[in-house]
Parts: structure tokens; C-alpha cells; sequence
């Protein structure tokens, strides 16, 4: 899955990669790593919005009502799988929208041992995930809109990454990216796991295991060999 992301970047390679303006400009701060359980709120791309728009992570579906009850969903929203998501009532009002990242996080098992892993793009510095939002009214009436990150089967760096599950996100070619947006896409056609040809990936230390997660370091390689990791690639 994804739960995991970063968009470590400012504000104006932000606006120069998607050719809109940040409306939130004094919300948004480079995230290092963010976990999708803190719900936080990420700059996201849509087709109704001329700005990049402030969305927090963890989709409520536009039907729920109160709080409690939204409480209680986004923690389950946090991902949709791509094969299923057409499916299921939490999505089914949910529009296509783009998450960019810098790069995300997985841990790999192996034996009783997790070791985390930062999977990015060499030649893309911000890159577009796939997800879909909603727009739900809380109690005080005011709208309130959330995304969700799709995921999809893993392609072959990703299976020896997420050895686990074997899922990743949906990543969008820059190509795709507005055939997403305008629902010109099929969600068929997102089911093929990006190449794992255009992808990156290096193991990295502990901190994000700590209170320091979300710190410039947390990315960086980690110099100690693991010997069980040599064959990986």
C-alpha cells in the first residue's frame, strides 16, 4: 500500500510543475515524510480547481454524516486499490485528482527484520501520483475535501520492496497526466504498474521510526551494508 509520501519541494517548483498557482500558500511546507495516519493536508491537482488546492489525506465520502462517522472512515480510505475502487460505496462519488511526491517509503521483511526503503524517480524531481477525492459538509457546514492515493499490483523492484503485500501507487506519466484529470483515462489503463525501469531506490536509516520522521535526513541512503539487500537489484 501507500501510506507513506513526501513532496519535498517549495512552493515555486510546485506551481511551475503543475502550471497553477498554490491557493494555501502560507499552509503549505516541504513535507520530508508524512505518515497517512496523521491525516495531514497535501497539495492536490484537480480539473475543477484553476489552484492547486489544500486536501487532507484520508477520503470522506461525500454521503457521511457528522463527524464521528468521518472519524471513523478515513482511517480505511487512506488507499484505494485501483481494481476494486469502482466498486466500493466510499468511492463511488469520488473524482480523479493528482498527489504529487517526491519520492515515498516502504519496508521491506525480511525475517523478524523491517527494513525501510525511499522509492523515487532519478529524473523526475516531483512526480504525480494517481487519487481521487471528495467533498463532504461537516457539522458547522462547511465543505471539507479529502483524497485518496490509488495503488495498484507492484511491479519487479517494487514486489522485492513491499515483499509483503506487493502493491504500490498508481504513478502517472506526465503524459497521463491530464487524460486523469479530465476522466480521460480509464481506470483500466492505470491497472499497469509504472516501470520499474524509470524508478530508484535505496534503503535508509531509522529515523523515520522515530519523533524526527518528518526531518531533511530522513531520505538519505544508509551507509551501513546490509548483506542480505546485495542481490536485490
Amino acid at each position: 500500500m501507500c501510506y507513506h509520501n513526501s513532496i519535498n519541494t517549495d512552493t515555486q517548483n510546485l506551481e511551475r510543475k503543475y502550471k497553477k498557482r498554490l491557493k494555501d500558500q502560507a499552509v503549505f511546507k516541504p513535507i520530508f515524510h508524512a505518515s497517512a495516519f496523521e491525516f495531514l493536508a497535501w497539495p492536490i491537482i484537480t480539473n475543477q480547481s484553476e489552484s492547486i488546492e489544500m486536501m487532507n489525506w484520508g477520503l470522506i465520502p461525500s454521503w457521511i454524516s457528522g463527524t464521528a462517522a468521518a472519524t471513523g472512515i478515513k482511517s480505511k480510505t487512506l488507499n484505494a486499490r485501483i481494481e476494486t475502487s469502482q466498486e466500493k460505496a466510499s468511492f463511488r462519488n469520488a473524482r480523479p485528482c493528482i498527489v504529487p511526491s517526491t519520492g515515498f517509503f516502504e519496508w521491506q521483511s525480511i525475517g523478524k527484520e523491517k527494513i525501510p526503503y525511499f522509492i523515487y524517480l532519478p529524473e523526475n524531481q516531483i512526480f504525480s501520483m494517481a487519487g481521487i477525492f471528495d467533498t463532504w459538509v461537516n457539522d458547522s457546514g462547511i465543505p471539507v475535501s479529502t483524497f485518496s492515493i490509488l495503488t495498484t499490483e507492484a511491479n519487479p523492484l517494487m514486489e522485492k520492496i513491499h515483499n509483503t503485500k506487493k502493491r504500490m501507487p498508481v504513478i502517472l506519466d506526465p503524459k497521463m497526466e491530464n487524460l486523469w484529470l479530465t476522466s480521460k483515462l480509464e481506470f483500466e489503463n492505470l491497472k499497469k504498474p509504472f516501470s520499474d525501469k524509470k524508478m530508484a531506490a535505496h534503503v535508509i536509516g531509522n529515523t523515520i521510526n522515530t519523533k524526527l520522521h518528518n526531518t531533511k535526513d530522513v531520505s538519505l541512503p544508509q551507509i551501513k551494508e546490509i548483506s542480505e539487500q546485495l542481490n536485490l537489484f
